[in-house]
């Protein structure tokens, strides 16, 4: 999830647990070139190295979730 209001975002973020979902929070609009092809954060969710996206570019897996709440940081 990615936005700019924090109210907004917590409200959403509980509502989407409250259907069996987890929710990472990928920082404010401004920060959205983080998850460009390319940078760190930019992922393939899968433990499947070999996947490709739809549109066939393979991206680093990473392997739980906890690394995908840390990538935004390290990108």
């Amino acid at each position: 999830m990615r936005g700019n209001d924090t109210e907004v975002k917590t409200a959403a973020a509980e509502f989407i647990d409250s259907i069996g979902y987890s929710v990472i929070d990928a920082r404010p609009l401004a920060e959205g070139w983080r998850f460009e092809v390319g940078h760190l954060a930019y992922a393939v969710y899968t433990d499947d190295t070999t996947e490709q996206d739809e549109n066939g570019i393979h991206g680093p897996a990473i392997r739980t979730a906890d690394k995908v709440r840390e990538a935004p940081a390290k990108a």
